[in-house]
Parts: structure tokens; sequence; C-alpha cells
């Protein structure tokens, strides 16, 4: 008996050890904003980085309204004065040692702290606050002494590239290089030691001129030295961040040479369940749930258009119209294959929608696809009103669409 006691103790003690060593291994983030940072782009870098990010190793949280107000008055400045300012202080830091510059950023953190208490957040995690405010500096972001508070700012980013780019790409970017730097780096101190003075197009890189910023961003992210850091101090977190950066710098740097051309690429549908793939853009997958999947199937079958508010009304029979039992048909396609076969509740759900919840799946739709491709080249591809006809309407070529 004793033998089999002791034999039970010893694999929950396993298993406990196992479990605290995942959660150790797993990275929780938590994301917020100031009132001066735009609501927009705080959507689409949470549907971004909630597409390119699985919660296996980073489980990452955003809060949106958390009404603290704004830490300092906004600033304005010119671009000129904007990269004299960087220069100045990337001056002091790299030739001077002078780290006095780092006080101005307490305000910022100050921030974070705030909200620390006011959600309770466990010291492990990470907060990153994101702001449309200036620092004095005119950095796009740094972290604190203790290495768990982060704060990105918001900048006129189509200024640092020669063609248009939507700014969640490279605020996304600036988060996944600071949860990088602090999971490589003990302290600030150290941090500071390891930027490079010279442009490398390397995330340690300090850029003291513009034209190295947009080189960065669009590099190859990782230097050789800073690659060799990595292989001593890798965990399964940095390599899946560092992954998750390679996702962002090909939506920069091939994204943003297709949005010069306007060129939209070819989708496939694949498997039963109709996946969204974008053919030309590497096989980049569009992640819609399934009923925003049936709802986008739906406007590509109808190339004239849709009227909502017609198609989703009941009649006085409570019958559904033939393009709403389409819908629903077009559902049980995409999980059973099979469309005779009640799905239960979903199904139900479905039927009884109505048109301000289909306009509410097309408006989710359109988020979807302009959070990863960005407003010239996501408007190629969303549902939108003709106001002529007043029917939603997908005008995407359908020759560029493929059934596999």
């Amino acid at each position: 008996m004793k033998s089999k006691r002791w034999g039970l103790f010893c694999q929950l003690l396993a298993l406990q050890i196992s479990v605290c060593y995942f959660h150790r291994m797993k990275l929780t983030v938590h994301i917020t904003k100031d009132d001066s940072f735009s609501n927009l782009t705080f959507d689409l870098i949470e549907d971004f980085l909630n597409s390119i990010i699985s919660d296996s190793f980073i489980k990452i949280k955003f809060h949106k309204n958390q009404n603290q107000g704004v830490w300092t008055d906004q600033q304005c400045f010119d671009d000129v004065e904007e990269d004299y300012k960087r220069y100045l202080f990337a001056n002091h830091l790299l030739d001077n040692g002078e780290l006095s510059f780092l006080d101005s950023f307490q305000s910022q953190f100050d921030y974070c702290i705030k909200f620390r208490k006011m959600k309770r957040t466990n010291s492990s995690h990470f907060v990153v606050v994101l702001t449309g405010q200036r620092n004095e500096p005119n950095w796009f972001g740094f972290i604190d002494s203790n290495m768990k508070n982060v704060f990105v700012c918001e900048s006129n980013w189509t200024g640092y590239f020669r063609y248009s780019v939507e700014s969640y790409l490279p605020l996304s970017h600036e988060i996944i290089c600071w949860l990088i730097r602090a999971e490589l780096f003990k302290s600030q101190n150290e941090l500071i030691k390891n930027i490079h003075q010279d442009d490398q197009g390397c995330v340690m890189d300090l850029n003291r001129q513009r034209s190295q910023i947009s080189r960065k961003m669009k590099s190859t992210e990782i230097c050789e030295e800073c690659q060799e850091f990595i292989r001593v101090e890798s965990t399964p977190i940095i390599s899946y961040l560092n992954e998750a950066l390679s996702k962002i710098n090909f939506q920069l740097k091939h994204l943003n040479y297709k949005l010069r051309n306007s060129t939209p690429s070819r989708i496939s549908l694949k498997g039963e369940k109709q996946k969204i793939y974008l053919v030309d853009y590497k096989n980049l997958k569009v992640n819609l749930e399934p009923l925003q999947t049936a709802v986008y199937l739906l406007f590509l079958r109808h190339e004239n258009g849709i009227n909502v508010a017609e198609a989703f009304t009941k009649s006085e029979k409570r019958l559904l119209t033939p393009i709403h039992q389409e819908l629903a048909n077009i559902y049980c396609e995409l999980n059973d294959g099979n469309y005779s076969i009640n799905l239960g509740s979903k199904v139900q759900s479905i039927k009884s929608r109505d048109a301000q919840e289909i306009r509410r799946d097309i408006s989710v739709i359109k988020k979807k696809f302009i959070s990863m491709l960005g407003v010239q080249l996501g408007n190629k591809y969303i549902i939108e009103l003709d106001i002529d006809t007043n029917n939603h309407i997908l005008r995407l070529d359908r020759g560029l669409v493929s059934y596999d």
C-alpha cells in the first residue's frame, strides 16, 4: 500500500511540476490604450495579432475602454523636428551614455502601473499601453526597469515608408519587438548595452535617422549577432515571437509591393469548410468564423448583390426568404457536407438572424480583410452597399476565385 501511495504521490507531483512549467513558459500580455489612441487602429491591431498568434505560448488580452485619460498635453512636431529630436537623444545615449532622458518616460510607465492596480494584473504578465501622445525624445516605445511595462506610441508611420502603409502593421511590429527584447534581456541596462550603434536592419538598431526605420521593419529582422544571442537564450516563446515577427515582415515587405500596383490576389476556397486563402500572398489565410464564411460565400454566389433588408425579413407566416434559406444551407454544407442535416441551435440562430445582424457580419468580414491587407487592397475583397441599387455587393472579380 505504501509503495502505491508513494507512486501516486510522485505522479501528482510530476503533474504539478509540468503544469507549473507550462504556465511559466506561457506568456500573458495585456494590451490597452489611452484616450489619445485611435479606436479603429486598436481594433485593427487586435484583429491582426489574433490572426497571427495562437494562445499556445502567448495569450494576448485586449482592454479597449479604460477611461484613464492621457498623461500629458498633446505635443505636435513637424517631421524635421521629430527627426532632430530622435537623432539628438540617440547621440546622448550611444555616444555619451546619457540615460537621464529615461525619466521622461515615467509618466507612460505610471499609466501601466495604474492599469495593473485597476485590473489586479499578475506581476509576471506584460502590460503594453498604446498612446497617441508624443514623448520628449520622440521614440516609438520603451520598456521600464522591471522589464514588464511597455509603451508604444502611435505616430505618422506613413512618413517612414515610401508607399502607404496601415499604422497597425508597424505598431504590431513594435509590440512584438518589445516582447522579444524583454525575453532576451534581464534588465534595462543589459538591453541598452546591446543596442546597435550602426544601422544593421535589426530589431536592436536604435535608428538615428528616418530612413533606417522602414529598412529595419522590412528587413530580415534579426542580425546574425543577435541570432547567436537568441540561440543561447532560446525558448519556445522567443521562437514563436520570432515567427510572428516574420509574418509582420511579410505584410510590410510583400504586401507593400502589391499595394504599389494595387494587385489583388487570387482566392482559393479549400476543403469542405471552404477556408479562404490568398494565393498570391504566400497562401495567407483569412481567419473567418464559419458563419462569416457562409455569408461571404453567399455574396460570392450573387454577383448582382443582395438587398439585405428584403432578404432577411421573414414573411407573415415566419417563412424564410429563398436567400435566407440559402445561407442556412451553405452553413450546413460547411459543417457537415449535407445541408439536410439539422445542426441544432447554430442553424436556428442563423434562421433567426435579421438584417441588422447580417450587416454586422458584413462589417466583421470587412474589418478582417482590412486588418490583413490595409484599406486600399482590403477594399477589393469586401462586401459593400451599392447606393444605386441598395444592394450589398461583393465586387471581387470571380475569375480570381477557385474552389479546391
